[in-house]
C-alpha cells in the first residue's frame, strides 16, 4: 500500500468513492471535479491499483478584520467500509498536514474523527425554533448578499466565499433579504429551517424576524453574536460550526460547509 497524492487516473475511482460513501449526485460529482477538484491538493491509500483512502484539500482563504489568510478546506475524507479501522485516513491527514504547509480546516460534519486528532470547533451557531404567524409560500429572491455575509462577520471572521460557492448555495435553497434603515440581513432556507442567518445590524435583524415569523419556517440557526440572537427568548439548541488544527489563529472564525 503506499500513500500518495492523486493522478488524473484516479478520478473515476474517486468519483464511485464520492458516490459510494457520500451518496452524492452524479451532477454534482462531475461538477465538483470539473470546477473544484485540485490534483494536488488531493491524498489518497492505494493498494496496487484500488483506492482505499481519500482526503480532498480545497484552498480557500478567511478573512477577519480585512486581513486574509489562506488555508486548506478538508472537503471530503472517506475510506472504504472495509478498510477502515486500520489507520488509514489518519495517515492521510498526517500527509496533507505535511505537504499543505498551511492551517487545515473543515466544517464539523467529520467531528469525531477530527476531535480525536486534536481539532478544535472554531465556532457555533445557535439554533431557535419560530412561530410562524402565518405560512405563506416563502418566495425566492434573488439579490446579492455575498456583501451582508462579509459584513456581518468582519469582526470575528469567515471563510470566503466566491461567485461558484455562491452559486451552489443559492441552486441549492431559497433566499429572502430584507433592509431596514440601511442595514441588510438574509436567510438561506432549506425546506422550513433558515440554516444561516446573517444581519448587518438589529434593525435588519428585526426586520428579518418579522418576515420570517409570516413564513413556513420551524427553525433559525444564526452565529451566536448575531444581532438576531437577541430577539429570541427561548432557549438556544448549541450546533458546533467548523473545525481547524490551529486554535490560536483559528478562534471564532465562521466555516460553513463548501465546495
Amino acid at each position: 500500500m503506499i500513500l500518495t497524492r492523486a493522478s488524473k487516473n484516479d478520478i473515476p475511482q474517486l468519483k464511485q468513492m464520492w458516490s459510494q460513501v457520500f451518496n452524492s449526485p452524479k451532477t454534482f460529482i462531475n461538477n465538483f471535479f470539473d470546477t473544484r477538484w485540485a490534483i494536488d491538493h488531493c491524498y489518497i491509500a492505494k493498494d496496487k491499483n484500488t483506492i482505499l483512502s481519500m482526503l480532498h484539500c480545497l484552498q480557500f482563504s478567511y478573512t477577519r478584520e480585512m486581513n486574509t489568510t489562506n488555508i486548506s478546506y478538508i472537503v471530503g475524507a472517506a475510506t472504504l467500509s472495509e478498510y477502515r479501522k486500520q489507520g488509514l485516513l489518519t495517515s492521510l491527514l498526517d500527509l496533507s498536514h505535511k505537504e499543505e504547509q498551511q492551517i487545515l480546516t473543515l466544517n464539523s460534519n467529520f467531528n469525531p474523527f477530527f476531535e480525536r486528532h486534536g481539532f478544535f470547533y472554531t465556532s457555533q451557531n445557535v439554533c431557535y425554533p419560530i412561530e410562524s404567524l402565518e405560512k405563506n409560500e416563502i418566495i425566492n429572491q434573488t439579490d446579492d448578499i455575498a456583501s451582508i455575509y462579509i459584513n456581518a462577520t468582519e469582526n470575528t471572521g469567515s471563510l470566503d466565499r466566491d461567485s461558484f460557492a455562491w452559486k451552489l448555495l443559492r441552486e441549492n435553497c431559497k433566499t429572502i433579504v430584507v433592509e431596514e434603515n440601511y442595514q441588510r440581513a438574509y436567510a438561506l432556507i432549506i425546506d422550513d429551517v433558515a440554516f444561516e442567518t446573517m444581519c448587518e445590524g438589529i434593525d435588519s435583524a428585526r426586520a428579518l424576524k418579522r418576515k420570517m415569523e409570516n413564513l413556513n419556517i420551524s427553525q433559525v440557526w444564526m452565529p451566536s453574536n448575531s444581532p438576531l440572537a437577541y430577539l429570541f427568548n427561548t432557549p438556544p439548541t448549541f450546533i458546533p460550526l467548523g473545525m481547524s488544527n490551529e486554535k490560536n489563529i483559528c478562534s471564532g472564525i465562521y466555516i460553513p460547509q463548501q465546495f
